[in-house]
């Protein structure tokens, strides 16, 4: 039987702090002490002026995806307390194609720059810079809409995610690839997916919607239909790399699965399905019409649908963590195509959901976003599965062969809506509570994980309320929550609270021996304010 909650939390309004409880416990272990913030001077709110970050020790120069711009900012960080714009990398000006930046990532000295096409489905470029004095090394043409590039940990390589969205009419949909640069001879190996069948990768779960019949006539490659193949279907977004710099995992995000790459062959040798969890095991809120935080379970399955995803080594093996935002496919051209509805809107089959009429109240499940194409099970137009966006939660993942170490669940949402309820699943640009309910909560973005005094930390950003939790994963099957913290004004009105940092987009952990202080520092872009923020970790 569905549980519709544990108890109704009232909404409030108020500037964040951490309880006295909460700061005992962080300076017992490891605390966070925000010190500067950066921002542009012609960032602009909600254009996404600062996402990405990336920081070269040899220089003290930090690197910032300003997408608005289509450019990298470069900033002085030999203070970190007090930052200063030196320069900027002008991508247009090296390529009259340019459509805009996506990604950076730096390494000895040289940044690399991931450059989509002004036609977004055409071949884009990383193109490569001197940290000293941003002069141009090489470029590269890869796939289309690289959108996420990093160095192997040896240097040897640079690899790219090369997204191959569709436009928007979904006329046009690229391979999605990845792009393996071999830095001492500049060659360029892309690895793609036409090895793999879009029928066999759905057996094993994971989300292919081309080639298959969407709008439920009988019939596939026509108006409603994805006309496409696996290889195209399959969207590479984020990268992590072994730490023998041999093997790359590639988050799909859409298609809920996890590539395989094997560095030196150049091949993607498996797709990994990432599956669902029982909403029936995770307390969420699931509806922004109900006036109340009302964590419940539910007869729904929770889509992992990772964003950033990182690796690390604890005991000799090697783990995965997962950002589980969650993310749908909406292509509003002609045909177009959405994946996305609500659950109120559909019909559900009546012996799986005896039910359906309470659960589809907009103050219960009806609200709730859901992907359509999955879950009519038998294909008569009624739903007896429901497959929901996000698994509001970070997992880690055991490479040997990805089983579920150790979930997060429902810690994000309840630690919220006990400490923070003024912004229990706020937006990203709105103050105002409970408005992502029904949509995927918290939504984790960016995730990272570094070793401090021994000890492995994953520090992760929400992407809607805001702010970075902090888990301690020495054991990567009992993680224990260390802290928690979040600049956002939740008494003002976002776009006018001038010292808040909303909507988290990348984290990147400094240990003191590469910024050259006396404790390492974290680095947040936030894409909806345009600001990095500063932290000193204590």
């Amino acid at each position: 039987m569905w549980s519709r909650t544990l108890t109704a939390i009232a909404l409030c309004a108020g500037t964040i702090t951490l309880s006295p409880a909460e700061e005992q416990k962080a300076s017992g272990a490891l605390s966070l002490e925000r010190i500067a913030q950066w921002q542009a001077d012609d960032a602009a709110w909600d254009e996404s002026a600062a996402e990405i970050v990336a920081f070269d020790s040899s220089t003290k120069r930090l690197f910032v995806v300003n997408a608005h711009q289509g450019r990298v900012d470069v900033v002085d960080l030999s203070e970190p307390s007090k930052p200063k714009t030196v320069g900027v990398i002008d991508t247009k000006a090296d390529w009259d194609k340019s459509g805009g930046v996506n990604s950076v990532a730096v390494h000895d000295g040289i940044v690399a720059v991931a450059v989509e096409h002004d036609d977004k489905q055409e071949a884009g470029l990383v193109i490569t810079y001197k940290t000293s004095d941003l002069s141009k090394v090489n470029s590269y043409s890869v796939g289309s809409l690289p959108d996420m590039v990093t160095f192997t940990p040896d240097g040897s390589n640079i690899i790219v995610a090369c997204e191959g969205e569709p436009n928007d009419d979904y006329t046009n949909d690229p391979e999605g690839q990845v792009g393996i640069i071999h830095v001492a001879n500049n060659s360029v190996k892309l690895a793609g997916f036409s090895a793999f069948q879009a029928d066999d990768l759905r057996t094993k779960g994971v989300i292919i919607n081309g080639g298959q019949d969407n709008d439920g006539d009988g019939f596939t490659n026509e108006e409603g239909d994805v006309p496409s193949t696996a290889a195209q279907d399959l969207e590479p977004e984020y990268i992590t790399v072994s730490a023998d710099s041999s093997t790359a995992w590639i988050a799909c995000q859409e298609n809920n699965a996890i590539a395989v790459l094997d560095i030196a062959s150049g091949t993607i040798t498996d797709i990994k399905a990432l599956g669902f969890k029982d909403g029936m095991n995770q307390k969420m809120d699931v509806s922004n019409k109900d006036g109340a935080i009302n964590l419940g379970t539910y007869p729904v399955r929770m889509l992992h649908h990772p964003d950033a995803i990182t690796s690390f080594t604890a005991d000799g093996k090697e783990y995965i963590i997962t950002a589980n935002e969650g993310d749908g496919r909406e292509y509003e051209g002609s045909p177009g195509f959405i994946d996305e509805t609500r659950i109120g809107k559909v019909k559900l089959d009546d012996e799986a959901f005896p039910n359906a009429a309470e659960l589809q109240d907009k103050k219960v499940l009806g609200r709730l976003k859901m992907n359509r194409s999955l879950g009519d099970v038998d294909q008569d137009g009624a739903y007896e599965q429901l497959y929901v966006f996000g698994g509001r939660s970070i997992t880690i993942w055991d490479t040997s062969d990805f089983s579920v170490t150790w979930d997060s669940g429902s810690h994000m949402e309840e630690y919220l809506a006990e400490q923070h309820s003024d912004v229990f699943n706020a937006s990203n640009d709105d103050n105002e509570a409970d408005d992502r309910s029904d949509d995927k909560g918290p939504e984790p973005e960016a995730v990272t994980v570094a070793e401090i005094k021994g000890i492995n930390y994953a520090f992760v950003g929400l992407e809607r309320v805001g702010g970075v939790m902090v888990y301690d994963v020495s054991k990567p099957s009992s993680p224990v929550f260390v802290t928690y913290t979040n600049s956002r004004n939740a008494a003002a009105k976002a776009e006018e609270d001038k010292t808040g940092d909303y909507g988290p987009e990348s984290i990147l952990v400094i240990s003191a021996e590469e910024n050259g202080t006396d404790a390492p520092i974290m680095l947040v872009g936030n894409e909806v304010s345009g600001t990095v923020a500063i932290y000193r970790i204590k």
